[in-house]
């Protein structure tokens, strides 16, 4: 079966069926009790294989230095950290089945690995963007500071005019063709009622979803988390698929509501 994601993307009835939401309660409940565009729960390799997207909007897990640096501020991460031969093998299989742009959240120890991982594959790594957020982020994964890194990449692979490349790349919005440049910076509020203290905002990633794809695109998250992307995604009117590890985790995020 293949269900309407369009893009030449291909998702089947497991993406309306995730792990984490049972059968019974769809049967008792009826349609809904579905979540729009739901996150898939497993490893991203697994639940995520059979699907091209137009952007990727990733927060994978942070360096081993970030994780050891936190542990006595925080409960034990329960998943390993990111090494360069992560970020590799995540850049070799996202790179043929994203269309747009890969973007992704990383501490300042990792941005060497991610620009070795793209320019290896043929993609172009810009410089780092700065995201500042004046909250610390004392739970979860992520550095305990104000400020976190985004590094966007592009294919340039056919690209005979780089300029006209990263155009046609650009949302066609008026603020976008009128800088034609990238944002050099994003800062972002403490959110009220955010599921984590420091968390990255739903105001901050549709900020991402408004610079990096355009309506109607496919935007992927990895790493979906609490499914802050997929709320900014589904409020912006793209559309979303994504995958979370944490089965307990998937289901909360499933079951935040959009604004």
């Amino acid at each position: 079966m293949i269900c309407g994601y369009g893009s030449g993307t291909r998702i089947g009835l497991a993406a309306y069926l995730p792990n984490t939401w049972p059968l019974r309660e769809l049967l008792k409940n009826g349609s809904k009790a579905m979540p729009r565009y739901p996150i898939r729960a497993g490893a991203w390799e697994k639940v995520l294989a059979d699907v091209e997207c137009d952007t990727m909007i990733v927060d994978p897990p942070y360096s081993k230095r970030v994780h050891s640096g936190q542990s006595g501020l925080r409960r034990a991460i329960a998943y390993e950290p990111w090494t360069k031969r992560h970020i590799r093998t995540f850049v070799d299989s996202w790179h043929e089945r994203t269309s747009s742009w890969m973007v992704a959240f990383t501490s300042h120890d990792l941005i060497g690995a991610w620009q070795r991982a793209y320019a290896r594959v043929g993609w172009y790594a810009f410089a780092p963007v700065i995201v500042c957020q004046k909250v610390p982020r004392f739970s979860g994964d992520g550095p305990a500071n104000w400020a976190r890194y985004l590094i966007s990449a592009l294919d340039r692979t056919d690209a005979d005019d780089w300029i006209d490349c990263v155009m046609a790349a650009r949302p066609r919005t008026k603020e976008a063709m009128r800088w034609r440049a990238l944002p050099g910076m994003y800062t972002a509020a403490n959110e009220r009622g955010a599921p984590i203290v420091g968390a990255k905002t739903v105001a901050l990633l549709k900020e991402l979803v408004r610079d990096y794809s355009n309506p109607g695109d496919l935007v992927a998250d990895a790493c979906s988390g609490y499914g802050s992307t997929r709320l900014a995604a589904l409020e912006l009117g793209r559309r979303f698929v994504g995958a979370e590890i944490d089965d307990e985790l998937c289901r909360k995020a499933n079951a935040r509501q959009c604004t």
